[in-house]
């Protein structure tokens, strides 16, 4: 067969992609050849180890997979009920945390100036953390309120998130400031819970997903099964998806309809669907009345109309304007 220049090259990728396969995996590991004496003395170890996943909120089942001690890959635990053998790909990927010749290995401090590419040399935690203590007294010494901590998500809460921060003496943003943080407040401005609420898929017929990715997020961890599992499972059962983003994401083998709002309409669409929840009906006006703030007047600026502190409604019986426990009063008096 004539070898073409086409044909040398792809067969030179894939050589150098198997050399460097198996110096990534391999490496370290003893060669034994055909005709070796000591071949037969030497046998390759193989084990499971149970362990799990640590990059997201899921908490899943993982097992490592060792030769000879060295792991060579990470799959899902089918005994984990969890993710039931099921494994991510990011998941998967955490093999390079172990074994990548890139990772870093040891405290790094920069050695030119900022505004331009770093260049770095190696530290030993000693050095390193009397660096940051030295830098971080200084800036406390000028102004206790300049030192601010914040970190990315970690396990170890106790130490981050209590101990670190009292023995700084600093305020602290914890990891949902640039995560969920968004959610937290919302609700807790509307209906008073801390928890982000996602749908309990055990009973969800019909689910909005707006600007969210399905695929990629969520966390939920309202049943003893995966947000995914329980969507998947809710899917099969006959609940409708409709996602409603400029972009379709990873949604789409999951989503039965994709709205592609204009970006920056969102609100325009939801004023749209709160109108039309009103006009045909699907409200539940005895609850709203009876425990939320809905019947509370509002002025220009958006705050509470409020006389003494006290809000006020609107008394459709009367024709009036009344207080919020007055209007109470007389509706407990009614009902009696």
């Amino acid at each position: 067969m004539a070898v073409t220049r086409r044909r040398f090259l792809q067969g030179s990728a894939m050589i150098g992609g198997a050399v460097a396969a198996h110096r990534f995996l391999f490496d370290g590991f003893e060669t034994i050849t055909a005709g070796d004496d000591s071949a037969e003395a030497v046998t390759s170890v193989e084990d499971l180890v149970p362990t799990t996943c640590w990059i997201g909120k899921q908490d899943c089942g993982m097992l490592a997979r060792r030769i000879d001690g060295r792991v060579v890959k990470f799959e899902g635990n089918p005994a984990n009920p969890r993710n039931v053998g099921t494994l991510c790909p990011k998941g998967q990927a955490q093999i390079i945390s172990l074994y990548d010749p890139n990772r870093v290995k040891t405290p790094l401090i920069r050695t030119n100036a900022k505004g331009q590419s770093g260049e770095w040399r190696e530290a030993t935690w000693e050095e390193a953390l009397t660096l940051t203590a030295e830098r971080v007294n200084a800036i406390r010494a000028e102004d206790p309120k300049a030192v601010l901590w914040q970190k990315g998500r970690s396990k170890a809460k106790a130490f981050y998130d209590e101990a670190f921060v009292k023995s700084i003496g600093c305020e602290k943003l914890g990891h949902g400031a640039y995560c969920s943080d968004a959610g937290y407040r919302a609700l807790e401005y509307t209906i008073g819970t801390h928890a982000v609420l996602h749908p309990d898929f055990r009973y969800c017929d019909y689910m909005l997903s707006w600007g969210w990715n399905i695929t990629g997020a969520g966390g939920n961890k309202l049943c003893w099964l995966t947000w995914p599992r329980h969507m998947v499972e809710a899917l099969d059962r006959g609940m409708k998806i409709v996602h409603i983003d400029p972009r379709l994401r990873g949604a789409g083998p999951f989503a039965d309809t994709w709205l592609p709002i204009r970006p920056g309409t969102d609100l325009a669409l939801a004023l749209a669907v709160q109108h039309e929840l009103v006009a045909q009906g699907f409200v539940d006006r005895e609850y709203l009345q009876r425990y939320t703030n809905a019947p509370f007047l509002v002025k220009n600026d958006g705050l509470l109309l409020s006389r003494d502190g006290i809000p006020l409604v609107r008394d459709e019986a009367g024709g009036s304007t009344k207080p919020l426990e007055e209007a109470q009063h007389l509706l407990r008096q009614a009902e009696t």
